[in-house]
């Protein structure tokens, strides 16, 4: 849901985050504990992914390894 406040996600990470949050829900619902933790660490990553790729799109890159 941050990402797409932020502006920082596409609409097929909008699609598959409200399929996430179901997981994450259902998990937390059947007080599987073990599984939670999972879901929240594979979130994250793919949050943190998320938000390294657009950091790295948007900085600029040196001279050399610009396209001519």
């Amino acid at each position: 849901f941050l990402l797409i406040r932020l502006g920082i996600s596409d609409d097929e990470y909008a699609r598959h985050v409200a399929t996430e949050h179901r997981e994450l829900a259902d998990v937390l619902i059947a007080r599987d504990e073990e599984r939670a933790l999972q879901l929240f660490a594979d979130h994250r990553r793919h949050a943190a992914a998320l938000v390294a790729a657009q950091i790295s799109q948007n900085s600029p890159q040196p001279a050399a390894n610009r396209a001519p």
